[in-house]
Protein backbone atom coordinates (compact mmCIF):
# COMPACT_ATOMS: atom_id res chain seq x y z
CA UNK A 1 0.00 0.00 0.00
CA UNK A 2 1.30 3.72 -0.79
CA UNK A 3 1.73 5.72 1.75
CA UNK A 4 -0.39 8.75 1.91
CA UNK A 5 -2.78 10.75 3.94
CA UNK A 6 -6.37 10.23 4.20
CA UNK A 7 -9.21 11.94 5.71
CA UNK A 8 -10.64 11.01 9.08
CA UNK A 9 -13.25 11.97 10.97
CA UNK A 10 -12.78 15.98 12.32
CA UNK A 11 -13.23 16.89 16.30
CA UNK A 12 -16.29 18.19 17.74
CA UNK A 13 -14.46 22.12 18.07
CA UNK A 14 -12.30 24.10 15.86
CA UNK A 15 -9.30 24.83 17.27
CA UNK A 16 -5.44 25.75 17.24
CA UNK A 17 -2.64 25.98 19.55
CA UNK A 18 -3.59 22.94 21.44
CA UNK A 19 -1.96 19.93 23.35
CA UNK A 20 -3.26 16.41 23.51
CA UNK A 21 -2.27 13.85 24.93
CA UNK A 22 -2.10 9.72 24.45
CA UNK A 23 -4.09 8.10 27.33
CA UNK A 24 -2.79 4.43 28.01
CA UNK A 25 -5.53 2.71 26.73
CA UNK A 26 -4.54 4.07 23.19
CA UNK A 27 -7.56 7.15 23.73
CA UNK A 28 -6.06 10.75 22.49
CA UNK A 29 -7.48 13.84 24.63
CA UNK A 30 -7.63 17.30 23.82
CA UNK A 31 -8.51 20.21 25.42
CA UNK A 32 -8.21 24.37 25.00
CA UNK A 33 -6.86 26.36 22.39
CA UNK A 34 -8.13 29.35 19.94
CA UNK A 35 -11.40 28.41 17.86
CA UNK A 36 -11.56 31.58 15.88
CA UNK A 37 -7.94 34.52 15.99
CA UNK A 38 -11.25 36.64 14.09
CA UNK A 39 -12.92 36.94 17.60
CA UNK A 40 -9.70 35.92 19.39
CA UNK A 41 -11.89 33.22 21.19
CA UNK A 42 -10.20 30.72 23.71
CA UNK A 43 -12.51 27.63 24.53
CA UNK A 44 -12.47 25.36 27.54
CA UNK A 45 -14.11 22.71 25.71
CA UNK A 46 -12.29 19.04 25.74
CA UNK A 47 -12.82 16.25 23.70
CA UNK A 48 -11.64 12.04 23.34
CA UNK A 49 -10.57 10.69 20.37
CA UNK A 50 -10.83 6.48 20.33
CA UNK A 51 -8.75 4.95 17.01
CA UNK A 52 -11.19 1.49 17.55
CA UNK A 53 -13.99 3.82 16.25
CA UNK A 54 -12.59 6.16 14.72
CA UNK A 55 -14.74 8.91 16.69
CA UNK A 56 -14.70 11.68 18.74
CA UNK A 57 -16.87 12.44 21.79
CA UNK A 58 -17.15 15.08 23.98
CA UNK A 59 -15.71 15.41 28.07
CA UNK A 60 -16.36 17.81 29.93
CA UNK A 61 -15.04 21.38 29.49
CA UNK A 62 -12.08 22.64 31.76
CA UNK A 63 -12.82 25.08 34.64
CA UNK A 64 -10.61 27.47 32.74
CA UNK A 65 -10.35 28.64 29.04
CA UNK A 66 -6.75 28.37 28.27
CA UNK A 67 -4.35 28.21 24.86
CA UNK A 68 -0.71 27.61 24.92
CA UNK A 69 -1.30 25.27 28.07
CA UNK A 70 0.37 21.56 28.70
CA UNK A 71 -0.93 18.16 28.94
CA UNK A 72 0.45 15.69 30.70
CA UNK A 73 -0.22 12.07 31.55
CA UNK A 74 0.32 11.60 35.19
CA UNK A 75 2.38 8.00 36.18
CA UNK A 76 -0.64 6.71 37.68
CA UNK A 77 -2.21 6.70 34.43
CA UNK A 78 -5.54 7.64 35.82
CA UNK A 79 -5.23 11.71 35.59
CA UNK A 80 -3.67 14.15 33.59
CA UNK A 81 -2.42 17.45 34.59
CA UNK A 82 -3.21 20.51 32.47
CA UNK A 83 -0.55 23.85 33.59
CA UNK A 84 -0.54 27.49 32.61
CA UNK A 85 -1.30 28.66 29.22
CA UNK A 86 -2.29 32.25 28.30
CA UNK A 87 -6.22 33.62 27.93
CA UNK A 88 -6.85 37.15 25.35
CA UNK A 89 -7.85 40.20 27.36
CA UNK A 90 -8.77 43.48 25.39
CA UNK A 91 -6.34 41.79 22.81
CA UNK A 92 -3.53 41.25 24.90
CA UNK A 93 -2.26 37.51 25.87
CA UNK A 94 -2.26 37.46 29.61
CA UNK A 95 -0.49 34.20 31.17
CA UNK A 96 -2.38 31.90 33.70
CA UNK A 97 -0.74 30.15 37.27
CA UNK A 98 -4.09 27.81 37.36
CA UNK A 99 -3.51 23.98 36.90
CA UNK A 100 -6.01 21.74 36.54
CA UNK A 101 -6.26 17.46 36.68
CA UNK A 102 -8.43 15.58 34.85
CA UNK A 103 -9.74 12.18 36.04
CA UNK A 104 -9.98 9.70 32.93
CA UNK A 105 -12.61 7.73 34.65
CA UNK A 106 -14.76 10.46 36.05
CA UNK A 107 -14.54 12.34 32.66
CA UNK A 108 -14.05 15.29 35.56
CA UNK A 109 -11.79 18.42 35.90
CA UNK A 110 -10.68 19.72 39.08
CA UNK A 111 -8.38 22.40 39.85
CA UNK A 112 -5.13 21.62 41.81
CA UNK A 113 -5.11 22.23 45.21
CA UNK A 114 -2.49 24.83 45.06
CA UNK A 115 -2.20 27.63 41.62
CA UNK A 116 1.16 27.37 40.09
CA UNK A 117 3.52 30.05 42.14
CA UNK A 118 4.27 31.92 39.08
CA UNK A 119 2.02 33.12 35.08
CA UNK A 120 3.42 29.82 33.04
CA UNK A 121 2.64 30.30 28.97
CA UNK A 122 4.38 28.94 25.81
CA UNK A 123 6.21 26.66 28.90
CA UNK A 124 6.84 23.23 28.47
CA UNK A 125 5.83 20.53 30.51
CA UNK A 126 7.22 16.68 30.24
CA UNK A 127 6.67 13.42 33.08
CA UNK A 128 10.09 12.66 34.58
CA UNK A 129 11.16 8.92 35.29
CA UNK A 130 10.40 9.88 38.93
CA UNK A 131 6.87 10.15 38.41
CA UNK A 132 7.08 14.53 38.67
CA UNK A 133 6.14 16.50 36.25
CA UNK A 134 9.18 19.11 34.97
CA UNK A 135 7.57 22.79 33.91
CA UNK A 136 10.47 25.15 32.26
CA UNK A 137 10.04 27.59 29.85
CA UNK A 138 7.87 30.66 29.36
CA UNK A 139 7.45 33.85 30.27
CA UNK A 140 8.95 33.35 33.78
CA UNK A 141 12.92 32.93 34.66
CA UNK A 142 12.42 29.79 37.13
CA UNK A 143 11.92 25.61 36.90
CA UNK A 144 9.42 23.83 38.62
CA UNK A 145 8.37 20.38 39.30
CA UNK A 146 4.76 19.68 40.53
CA UNK A 147 5.25 16.35 42.98
CA UNK A 148 1.70 15.31 43.93
CA UNK A 149 3.05 13.72 47.23
CA UNK A 150 4.11 17.04 48.42
CA UNK A 151 1.95 19.81 50.16
CA UNK A 152 3.83 21.97 48.78
CA UNK A 153 3.04 20.49 45.42
CA UNK A 154 4.83 23.09 42.99
CA UNK A 155 9.01 22.92 43.99
CA UNK A 156 11.00 24.98 42.48
CA UNK A 157 14.39 23.71 40.51
CA UNK A 158 17.65 24.71 40.89
CA UNK A 159 18.70 27.68 38.69
CA UNK A 160 18.92 27.02 35.22
CA UNK A 161 21.29 28.32 32.83
CA UNK A 162 18.79 30.69 30.67
CA UNK A 163 15.35 32.06 31.93
CA UNK A 164 12.67 33.20 30.44
CA UNK A 165 13.27 30.02 27.48
CA UNK A 166 9.60 30.81 25.52
CA UNK A 167 8.55 28.13 23.43
CA UNK A 168 11.41 25.81 23.51
CA UNK A 169 11.34 22.41 23.37
CA UNK A 170 11.81 19.73 26.14
CA UNK A 171 12.53 16.20 25.70
CA UNK A 172 13.65 13.53 28.32
CA UNK A 173 16.53 11.32 27.66
CA UNK A 174 17.29 7.89 28.00
CA UNK A 175 19.01 8.24 31.57
CA UNK A 176 16.29 10.27 32.82
CA UNK A 177 17.54 13.60 32.17
CA UNK A 178 16.18 16.18 30.16
CA UNK A 179 17.29 18.66 27.46
CA UNK A 180 15.81 21.88 27.05
CA UNK A 181 17.07 23.72 23.64
CA UNK A 182 16.08 27.12 22.61
CA UNK A 183 13.46 29.21 22.87
CA UNK A 184 13.36 33.11 22.71
CA UNK A 185 13.53 35.39 25.56
CA UNK A 186 12.84 39.71 23.69
CA UNK A 187 12.89 40.45 21.09
CA UNK A 188 11.42 37.10 19.21
CA UNK A 189 15.53 35.98 18.21
CA UNK A 190 15.72 32.29 18.25
CA UNK A 191 18.46 30.93 21.41
CA UNK A 192 20.99 28.26 20.54
CA UNK A 193 21.50 27.68 23.85
CA UNK A 194 20.81 23.98 25.59
CA UNK A 195 20.79 22.65 28.75
CA UNK A 196 20.60 19.67 30.98
CA UNK A 197 18.03 19.07 34.16
CA UNK A 198 19.33 16.32 36.49
CA UNK A 199 16.21 15.38 38.46
CA UNK A 200 18.58 13.52 40.62
CA UNK A 201 20.30 16.29 42.06
CA UNK A 202 17.77 19.05 40.69
CA UNK A 203 19.89 20.99 39.10
CA UNK A 204 20.68 21.92 35.95
CA UNK A 205 23.91 22.52 33.25
CA UNK A 206 24.97 23.80 29.87
CA UNK A 207 25.41 21.46 27.01
CA UNK A 208 28.64 21.84 25.79
CA UNK A 209 28.11 23.13 22.70
CA UNK A 210 25.19 25.63 21.43
CA UNK A 211 22.81 24.36 18.76
CA UNK A 212 24.08 25.23 15.56
CA UNK A 213 20.69 27.30 15.04
CA UNK A 214 18.99 29.58 17.32
CA UNK A 215 15.32 28.45 17.69
CA UNK A 216 12.27 28.84 19.09
CA UNK A 217 9.23 27.51 18.39
CA UNK A 218 11.22 23.84 16.64
CA UNK A 219 10.27 20.35 16.48
CA UNK A 220 11.80 17.64 18.27
CA UNK A 221 12.06 13.90 19.03
CA UNK A 222 14.18 11.28 20.78
CA UNK A 223 15.51 8.76 18.60
CA UNK A 224 15.97 4.86 18.89
CA UNK A 225 19.56 5.75 18.81
CA UNK A 226 19.38 8.07 21.81
CA UNK A 227 20.38 10.78 20.25
CA UNK A 228 17.65 14.10 19.51
CA UNK A 229 16.27 15.24 16.01
CA UNK A 230 15.76 19.24 16.27
CA UNK A 231 13.86 20.72 13.06
CA UNK A 232 12.23 23.99 12.12
CA UNK A 233 11.40 26.58 14.06
CA UNK A 234 11.57 30.55 14.08
CA UNK A 235 13.91 33.28 14.46
CA UNK A 236 13.02 36.65 13.95
CA UNK A 237 12.56 37.42 11.13
CA UNK A 238 12.43 34.19 9.45
CA UNK A 239 11.64 30.47 9.63
CA UNK A 240 14.15 27.83 9.57
CA UNK A 241 14.41 24.66 7.54
CA UNK A 242 17.46 23.82 8.99
CA UNK A 243 17.74 20.81 11.27
CA UNK A 244 20.00 19.44 13.72
CA UNK A 245 21.34 16.04 15.81
CA UNK A 246 22.24 16.53 19.55
CA UNK A 247 24.42 13.79 20.34
CA UNK A 248 24.70 12.40 24.66
CA UNK A 249 28.01 10.73 23.90
CA UNK A 250 29.80 14.53 23.18
CA UNK A 251 26.75 16.27 24.30
CA UNK A 252 26.78 18.08 21.11
CA UNK A 253 24.81 19.41 17.86
CA UNK A 254 25.64 18.46 14.39
CA UNK A 255 24.09 20.02 11.64
CA UNK A 256 22.09 17.92 9.14
CA UNK A 257 20.23 18.24 6.03
CA UNK A 258 17.83 21.09 5.53
CA UNK A 259 13.84 20.22 5.56
CA UNK A 260 12.16 20.95 2.03
CA UNK A 261 10.10 23.66 3.67
CA UNK A 262 11.26 26.13 6.83
CA UNK A 263 8.00 25.85 9.01
CA UNK A 264 7.49 26.30 12.60
CA UNK A 265 4.53 24.89 14.88
CA UNK A 266 5.58 22.03 13.07
CA UNK A 267 5.53 18.38 14.24
CA UNK A 268 7.95 15.22 14.43
CA UNK A 269 6.53 11.69 15.15
CA UNK A 270 8.82 8.83 15.72
CA UNK A 271 7.40 5.57 13.49
CA UNK A 272 7.90 2.23 14.59
CA UNK A 273 10.81 2.16 11.82
CA UNK A 274 13.06 4.51 13.62
CA UNK A 275 11.68 6.87 10.68
CA UNK A 276 10.40 10.35 11.38
CA UNK A 277 7.71 12.11 9.97
CA UNK A 278 7.63 15.59 9.87
CA UNK A 279 4.54 17.56 9.00
CA UNK A 280 5.63 20.89 7.30
CA UNK A 281 3.69 23.97 10.11
CA UNK A 282 3.85 27.64 8.55
CA UNK A 283 6.51 30.08 7.60
CA UNK A 284 7.22 33.52 8.39
CA UNK A 285 4.55 35.26 5.89
CA UNK A 286 1.70 32.89 7.45
CA UNK A 287 1.54 30.55 4.86
CA UNK A 288 1.41 26.84 5.83
CA UNK A 289 2.67 23.90 3.86
CA UNK A 290 0.64 20.40 3.34
CA UNK A 291 4.13 18.69 2.26
CA UNK A 292 5.32 16.15 4.57
CA UNK A 293 8.85 14.33 5.10
CA UNK A 294 10.53 11.70 6.09
CA UNK A 295 13.46 11.34 8.22
CA UNK A 296 15.64 8.42 7.67
CA UNK A 297 18.12 8.05 10.62
CA UNK A 298 20.57 6.17 8.60
CA UNK A 299 21.56 8.52 5.81
CA UNK A 300 20.50 11.67 8.10
CA UNK A 301 18.57 12.69 4.98
CA UNK A 302 14.92 13.90 4.45
CA UNK A 303 12.83 12.72 1.53
CA UNK A 304 8.84 13.79 0.59
CA UNK A 305 6.07 11.67 1.16
CA UNK A 306 2.21 12.30 0.38
CA UNK A 307 1.00 15.82 0.99
CA UNK A 308 -1.86 16.55 3.49
CA UNK A 309 -5.11 16.99 2.85
CA UNK A 310 -5.17 20.42 4.53
CA UNK A 311 -2.13 22.38 5.21
CA UNK A 312 -1.96 23.45 8.75
CA UNK A 313 0.30 24.66 11.72
CA UNK A 314 0.05 24.35 15.22
CA UNK A 315 -2.22 21.26 14.79
CA UNK A 316 -0.85 17.57 17.08
CA UNK A 317 0.27 14.09 15.79
CA UNK A 318 0.47 10.57 17.40
CA UNK A 319 0.96 7.33 16.57
CA UNK A 320 -1.80 5.34 16.37
CA UNK A 321 -2.85 1.61 15.15
CA UNK A 322 0.34 1.67 13.15
CA UNK A 323 -0.43 5.13 11.39
CA UNK A 324 0.15 8.39 11.95
CA UNK A 325 -3.16 10.49 13.38
CA UNK A 326 -3.04 14.10 12.63
CA UNK A 327 -6.04 16.96 13.74
CA UNK A 328 -6.43 20.51 14.06
CA UNK A 329 -4.04 23.71 14.14
CA UNK A 330 -5.17 26.69 11.57
CA UNK A 331 -4.15 27.38 7.80
CA UNK A 332 -3.78 31.33 7.36
CA UNK A 333 -5.65 32.58 9.23
CA UNK A 334 -8.71 29.49 9.48
CA UNK A 335 -9.17 27.68 12.33
CA UNK A 336 -9.58 23.90 11.50
CA UNK A 337 -10.82 20.66 13.00
CA UNK A 338 -10.04 18.75 10.38
CA UNK A 339 -8.30 15.57 10.63
CA UNK A 340 -5.54 13.11 8.80
CA UNK A 341 -4.24 9.53 8.83
CA UNK A 342 -1.42 8.79 7.57
CA UNK A 343 -0.81 4.70 6.54
CA UNK A 344 1.00 2.79 6.51
CA UNK A 345 4.42 3.01 8.43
Amino acid sequence: MARMWRVATKMLSNRTIFPAVQLNDGRILTSGGLNDFRSNNVTSAAELYSPSTGQWTSTNPMRQQRFYHTMTLLSNGKQVLVTGGQIIVNDTSVPLNTAEIYNITSGTWTNTSRSMPEKFGRHRATLLKNGRVLIVGGNVSKAYYYDANSSSLWIPTGPMTQSNRRAPTVRVMVDGGVLVTGGWTTPMIGLSTAEIYDPVNNTWRKTARNMTTGRAYHAAVRLNDSSVLIAGGYSDPASLASAELYFPSNDSFVRIANTAFGGFYSFVTLLSNGYVLLTSGGDANGTCSAITQLYNPSTRQWSNTSSLNYAREGNFAFVVSNGVFTCGGDNEGQVLNSCEYYSPI
